[in-house]
Protein backbone atom coordinates (compact mmCIF):
# COMPACT_ATOMS: atom_id res chain seq x y z
CA UNK A 1 0.00 0.00 0.00
CA UNK A 2 2.75 2.48 0.92
CA UNK A 3 4.38 1.98 -2.37
CA UNK A 4 1.41 1.95 -4.21
CA UNK A 5 0.61 5.86 -2.73
CA UNK A 6 4.03 7.10 -2.72
CA UNK A 7 3.95 5.96 -6.66
CA UNK A 8 0.70 7.97 -7.04
CA UNK A 9 1.71 11.03 -5.25
CA UNK A 10 5.40 10.91 -6.10
CA UNK A 11 6.95 11.53 -2.55
CA UNK A 12 6.71 9.79 0.59
CA UNK A 13 3.07 9.79 2.34
CA UNK A 14 4.23 8.19 5.92
CA UNK A 15 7.92 9.34 6.28
CA UNK A 16 9.56 6.36 8.04
CA UNK A 17 9.95 5.97 11.77
CA UNK A 18 8.31 8.87 13.23
CA UNK A 19 8.08 10.61 16.19
CA UNK A 20 8.09 14.06 17.66
CA UNK A 21 10.65 15.17 19.74
CA UNK A 22 10.98 17.90 21.83
CA UNK A 23 10.95 20.40 19.82
CA UNK A 24 7.43 19.57 18.40
CA UNK A 25 9.45 18.60 15.28
CA UNK A 26 8.56 15.22 13.52
CA UNK A 27 11.98 13.40 13.63
CA UNK A 28 12.53 11.00 10.70
CA UNK A 29 15.32 7.67 10.51
CA UNK A 30 17.52 10.00 8.12
CA UNK A 31 17.65 12.83 11.13
CA UNK A 32 15.77 15.41 8.79
CA UNK A 33 13.12 17.61 11.06
CA UNK A 34 10.17 19.17 9.62
CA UNK A 35 8.03 20.69 11.52
CA UNK A 36 4.10 20.10 10.40
CA UNK A 37 1.39 22.10 10.09
CA UNK A 38 -1.78 19.46 9.56
CA UNK A 39 -4.22 22.88 8.92
CA UNK A 40 -1.91 24.90 6.91
CA UNK A 41 -3.70 25.20 3.41
CA UNK A 42 -0.85 23.22 1.59
CA UNK A 43 -0.97 20.74 3.85
CA UNK A 44 -4.79 20.61 3.47
CA UNK A 45 -5.24 20.16 0.26
CA UNK A 46 -2.67 17.24 0.32
CA UNK A 47 -4.64 15.45 3.25
CA UNK A 48 -7.61 15.89 1.04
CA UNK A 49 -6.46 14.40 -1.59
CA UNK A 50 -4.90 11.97 0.45
CA UNK A 51 -8.04 10.95 1.70
CA UNK A 52 -10.05 10.86 -1.88
CA UNK A 53 -7.85 8.55 -2.59
CA UNK A 54 -7.96 6.08 0.20
CA UNK A 55 -12.00 6.73 -0.27
CA UNK A 56 -11.18 5.38 -3.76
CA UNK A 57 -8.88 3.04 -3.45
CA UNK A 58 -10.82 1.51 -0.19
CA UNK A 59 -7.68 1.71 1.97
CA UNK A 60 -8.89 1.70 5.41
CA UNK A 61 -5.59 2.50 7.09
CA UNK A 62 -4.54 5.68 5.67
CA UNK A 63 -7.97 7.27 7.92
CA UNK A 64 -6.84 5.06 10.90
CA UNK A 65 -2.80 6.58 10.59
CA UNK A 66 -3.70 9.54 10.18
CA UNK A 67 -6.10 10.35 13.68
CA UNK A 68 -3.15 8.31 15.21
CA UNK A 69 -0.74 11.31 13.80
CA UNK A 70 -3.01 13.65 14.44
CA UNK A 71 -3.87 12.60 18.11
CA UNK A 72 -0.11 12.76 18.70
CA UNK A 73 0.37 16.32 17.31
CA UNK A 74 -2.47 17.59 19.56
CA UNK A 75 -1.30 15.84 22.18
CA UNK A 76 2.10 16.31 21.72
CA UNK A 77 2.56 19.76 20.86
CA UNK A 78 0.51 23.52 20.39
CA UNK A 79 -0.61 23.62 16.87
CA UNK A 80 -1.02 27.06 15.00
CA UNK A 81 -4.46 26.20 15.12
CA UNK A 82 -5.13 27.88 18.15
CA UNK A 83 -4.40 31.26 17.06
CA UNK A 84 -4.87 31.15 13.17
CA UNK A 85 -8.51 31.68 12.20
CA UNK A 86 -7.67 30.83 8.34
CA UNK A 87 -6.53 27.07 9.65
CA UNK A 88 -10.06 26.59 11.53
CA UNK A 89 -11.65 26.92 8.41
CA UNK A 90 -9.78 23.88 6.78
CA UNK A 91 -9.54 22.01 10.52
CA UNK A 92 -13.07 21.23 10.25
CA UNK A 93 -12.52 20.22 6.29
CA UNK A 94 -9.72 17.81 7.03
CA UNK A 95 -11.43 16.54 9.76
CA UNK A 96 -14.68 15.94 8.74
CA UNK A 97 -13.35 13.96 6.06
CA UNK A 98 -10.90 12.30 8.14
CA UNK A 99 -14.44 11.02 9.93
CA UNK A 100 -16.29 10.32 6.46
CA UNK A 101 -13.70 7.95 5.25
CA UNK A 102 -13.22 5.98 8.34
CA UNK A 103 -10.80 8.08 11.05
CA UNK A 104 -11.33 9.26 14.39
CA UNK A 105 -10.28 10.98 17.55
CA UNK A 106 -10.48 10.52 20.61
CA UNK A 107 -12.78 13.01 23.06
CA UNK A 108 -9.44 13.69 24.96
CA UNK A 109 -8.38 14.74 22.01
CA UNK A 110 -10.60 16.82 20.79
CA UNK A 111 -11.43 18.17 24.37
CA UNK A 112 -7.66 19.42 23.91
CA UNK A 113 -7.63 20.87 21.23
CA UNK A 114 -10.92 22.99 21.78
CA UNK A 115 -9.96 24.27 24.57
CA UNK A 116 -6.29 25.45 23.33
CA UNK A 117 -8.34 27.20 20.56
CA UNK A 118 -8.63 31.19 21.25
CA UNK A 119 -11.40 33.05 21.27
CA UNK A 120 -12.02 34.02 17.46
CA UNK A 121 -10.49 30.52 16.34
CA UNK A 122 -12.94 28.96 18.36
CA UNK A 123 -15.51 31.48 16.47
CA UNK A 124 -14.43 30.51 12.91
CA UNK A 125 -14.33 26.89 13.83
CA UNK A 126 -18.21 27.15 14.73
CA UNK A 127 -19.10 29.49 11.85
CA UNK A 128 -17.33 27.07 9.60
CA UNK A 129 -19.48 24.22 11.01
CA UNK A 130 -22.23 26.11 10.24
CA UNK A 131 -21.17 26.75 6.62
CA UNK A 132 -21.18 23.66 5.91
CA UNK A 133 -24.24 21.51 4.29
CA UNK A 134 -23.73 17.91 5.03
CA UNK A 135 -21.59 17.15 8.05
CA UNK A 136 -19.98 13.58 9.30
CA UNK A 137 -23.19 12.54 11.54
CA UNK A 138 -20.12 11.10 14.29
CA UNK A 139 -17.66 14.01 13.51
CA UNK A 140 -20.85 16.18 14.87
CA UNK A 141 -21.40 14.64 17.56
CA UNK A 142 -17.70 14.37 18.86
CA UNK A 143 -17.41 18.33 18.23
CA UNK A 144 -20.31 18.73 20.22
CA UNK A 145 -18.98 16.41 23.04
CA UNK A 146 -15.71 18.82 22.91
CA UNK A 147 -17.71 22.12 22.95
CA UNK A 148 -20.28 21.55 25.52
CA UNK A 149 -17.60 20.05 27.82
CA UNK A 150 -16.04 23.78 26.99
CA UNK A 151 -18.68 25.49 27.48
CA UNK A 152 -19.32 23.16 31.14
CA UNK A 153 -15.93 24.24 32.06
CA UNK A 154 -16.20 27.62 31.44
CA UNK A 155 -19.20 28.29 33.34
CA UNK A 156 -17.72 25.86 36.30
CA UNK A 157 -14.63 28.76 36.59
CA UNK A 158 -17.55 31.60 36.74
CA UNK A 159 -19.31 29.88 39.01
CA UNK A 160 -16.22 29.43 41.47
CA UNK A 161 -14.67 32.86 40.93
CA UNK A 162 -18.10 34.67 41.53
CA UNK A 163 -19.28 32.22 44.43
CA UNK A 164 -22.98 31.50 43.12
CA UNK A 165 -23.94 28.66 42.32
CA UNK A 166 -26.39 28.44 38.88
CA UNK A 167 -29.17 26.10 38.82
CA UNK A 168 -29.53 24.32 35.27
CA UNK A 169 -32.37 24.51 33.53
CA UNK A 170 -34.44 21.55 33.10
CA UNK A 171 -36.60 21.44 30.12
Amino acid sequence: MRYVLNWLYRLEIWPSALSVNANSSWVTTAGLRENIEPFDAEQSAKTLAIFQASDYLQIPEIPVRYGELMIELVRNRSSTLTKNTDQAVTAVDVLERLYAVGGTLDAATWAILVSRMEPNVLARFTARLRERDALDPKFLKEVCIALGGLCYQSQMQIQRSSGKTFVPLRY
